[in-house]
């Protein structure tokens, strides 16, 4: 780790993406939490985001984005459709990701819903 963060080259990415795997560290490969590695070594879920904000583990971590399920929920319809369609979203693909935001806040949908949302689009049924 100290690796790092003191390689310029490295530590320009792992800045970002560090806290979020220091955040998850409790669960496993398959999901299972766990508050230990083994039956010894604690694990230390704690870290620093990158404009500063402390957490010690994944709750204060979630904490610091209560207020953004905006765009929580946007890159996270992103991603599941850069999933589906095998490729990077454009532009020209906002207008559907906004109709399906906009239908999942309407109706108050779940994640469930969303991938249901994702596979049953324009984008994906027509590519």
């Amino acid at each position: 780790m100290e690796k790092h963060r003191s390689d310029p080259t490295c530590a320009e990415c792992h800045r970002k993406i560090d806290p979020l795997g220091f955040a998850l560290e409790n669960f496993d490969a398959i999901g299972r939490y766990r508050s230990t590695y083994g039956l010894r070594k604690e694990i230390d879920a704690s870290g620093v985001l990158p404009g500063g904000k402390e957490f010690k583990d994944v709750g204060e971590f979630m904490w610091h984005f209560r207020d953004q399920h905006s765009k929580f929920a946007r890159a996270l319809t992103n991603k599941l459709m850069e999933y589906a369609l095998g490729r990077q979203m454009g532009i020209s693909d906002r207008p559907e990701i906004d109709r399906i935001l906009e239908k999942v806040e309407k109706e108050n949908l779940g994640f469930r819903d969303l991938v249901v949302e994702v596979v049953t689009s324009d984008l994906f049924v027509n590519p």
